[in-house]
């Protein structure tokens, strides 16, 4: 870049980044999608479900199917894993996502809630940790919204009636009247 580019503003440009710390780039994304209108294709879901052998795994995934269609959905197995969270929250954003909605999906509707909680940044303290470090907190610039937990009713099989309970709860499909 030219140097003296700036000259006539009185502006001197050393050649480094004028915003170099990350955080702050984070928190300007951030902003700037919490004034931007939001769309079904700019919108994604992260579920948050417990994890176990593959048969449940697969019966997850089938409650969860139907949203698919409408939404882009990334599943974050591991008992509110941070980083699995970071990492499913990173593929919406490289996918051009701008609004994450969070649905928290345990056989009881508190399963993990403190934890989850604290790793979504919706309370300050992990209490259940002691003196211990607990688990990093996400960082996304999207605009996000928590939803209660969406609880699997019937867990050995998840029947038909698990996604309509899941879209339900989480907000993302409207509620029957």
């Amino acid at each position: 870049m030219d140097r003296d580019k700036f000259k006539e503003i009185d502006l001197t440009y050393a050649g480094e980044e004028i915003v170099p710390h990350p955080n702050l780039l984070l928190w300007l994304k951030k902003t700037a999608n919490a004034y931007l209108p939001s769309s079904p294709e700019r919108t994604g879901v992260v579920i948050m479900p417990h994890g176990a052998t593959q048969p449940y795994n697969d019966a997850v995934e089938a409650a969860v199917a139907p949203l698919r269609a409408r939404y882009r959905i990334e599943m974050a197995y591991g008992m509110a894993d941070s980083e699995t969270i970071q990492q499913a929250v990173s593929r919406l954003e490289a996918d051009g996502i701008d609004r994450i909605i969070f649905v928290r999906m345990y056989s009881l509707s508190d399963q993990f809630k403190e934890t989850t909680d604290y790793i979504l940044g919706l309370s300050k303290d992990l209490h259940s940790h002691g003196d211990h470090e607990g688990p990093l907190r996400f960082k996304s610039g999207a605009r996000c919204s928590f939803r209660h937990s969406a609880v699997m009713k019937k867990t050995p099989g998840l029947p038909k009636s698990s996604m309509s309970g899941l879209s339900r709860s989480a907000g993302i499909l409207p509620t029957k009247r």
